[in-house]
């Protein structure tokens, strides 16, 4: 985790809220029994146990005696191991389900991994946060994969001709994810949900589904991070009566942006750079031996910030965080700078915020590293004194 300088903020987590259970882990560690354990704010009272729904087991009613038995099964990683295994009954249970020690994660891919966005400072603060490897509906190189949450549609080798299932995202979370589907060449296309039918064919083979999140929460209120995915499926009747529905539903959360706290170890220190000022000089001196003397994993990291003036409050403009799902060994972690909602020039319609701060994008965003951007016009002044 990365240091603003006054606070000298690190690796750590910082749960949802204050009577939500915090994350076993910090980003980095090397292993992590239930690594993604997020806070359970807003998950069902149920959770635990088989889910008897689970597996193709129809929702209501017998199956059809003229057919064999429906193998309606969508899978993710619900019990949180870093893989979703076709063969684990644990990743079955409770699937529509979700607390702080089981259910499916997902992140939102707003990293930039291929490096393809703006540095420079020029580009205006409308502009700069709308480049982000969620902007677009391909994937993103193969370091993009990773950012992604794996599901499965379980093969059903005895699927019949003239099934047909749909992917479905429940409202409002559909708004915010997309779905990618692996084709038969090892690529991956991104699969229109209220429009591509799964047939036949794709049922007996099984099919392989990716899970992008393209924001993070804002605004509880307009969306709380969770979304229900569904395969449902239409079953022909044998004996020509009405088609069956069947269907399988997975509760996914977002996870959300976890920031640290002031004892957390410290990783990374920052200063920012002064120019012709011998006071700045001195003090980065000094800094760099201290953090020597601490052992600290990396050296100091001293920063050019854009703007008319060298904004020295290196803590003041921008806040360090982390967001983590389930991944083989450990967990799969995007770490976010947060630039900080100053009002600089109110009455600009283009760079109306602390130039300083465009440091979250220019410096920071790349590979595994998201900048969150979010202010109002209309806030008082006076927060910022």
């Amino acid at each position: 985790m990365w240091v603003p300088l006054a606070a000298l903020l690190a690796a750590g987590l910082l749960a949802c809220a204050d009577d939500e259970p915090a994350a076993p882990t910090a980003p980095d560690a090397a292993s992590a029994a239930d690594a993604g354990a997020l806070s359970d704010a807003g998950a069902p009272d149920d959770a635990g146990g088989p889910d008897e729904d689970a597996g193709g087991l129809p929702d209501a009613g017998e199956p059809d005696a003229g057919l064999p038995l429906a193998i309606i099964d969508l899978r993710a990683d619900v019990n949180r191991d870093g893989v979703v295994d076709l063969e684990d009954p644990t990743e079955d249970w409770a699937e529509e389900t979700w607390d702080s020690t089981h259910g499916a994660v997902f992140l939102a891919n707003i990293d930039d991994d291929l490096s393809a966005c703006p540095k420079s400072a020029t580009v205006s603060d409308v502009n700069l946060p709308k480049c982000h490897d969620a902007a677009d509906s391909v994937i993103n190189g193969e370091d993009d994969l990773l950012d992604l949450a794996p599901l499965r549609v379980k093969p059903w080798p005895q699927a019949p001709e003239g099934v047909e299932a749909r992917l479905e995202a429940s409202s409002p979370g559909a708004a915010y994810v997309r779905f990618f589907r692996k084709g038969p060449d090892g690529s991956w296309s991104e699969l229109d949900a209220a429009a591509a039918v799964l047939g036949s064919t794709d049922l007996r083979e099984g099919v392989e589904l990716l899970l992008e999140g393209k924001d993070i929460v804002r605004d509880s209120r307009v969306w709380d991070g969770f979304v229900n995915v569904t395969l449902r499926a239409l079953i022909p009747s044998s004996e020509g009566g009405d088609a069956e529905e069947l269907s399988d539903t997975i509760r996914f959360r977002l996870s959300p942006v976890m920031t640290s706290h002031h004892l957390s170890p410290v990783e990374t220190l920052y200063a920012t750079i002064v120019p012709r000022e011998p006071d700045s000089v001195a003090f980065r001196s000094d800094l760099r031996l201290a953090v020597a003397a601490s052992s600290v994993p990396h050296p100091l990291e001293e920063l050019t910030v854009p703007g008319r003036y060298a904004d020295q409050w290196t803590q003041d403009y921008f806040e360090t965080g982390y967001m983590a799902m389930p991944a083989p060994g450990g967990q799969h972690v995007i770490r976010v700078v947060y630039r900080s909602a100053n009002l600089d020039d109110p009455g600009s319609s283009t760079n109306p915020l602390r130039p300083a701060g465009k440091i979250a994008f220019t410096f920071f965003r790349g590979k595994d590293v998201a900048a969150v951007q979010e202010f109002d016009r209309n806030s008082d002044l006076d927060m910022d004194t």
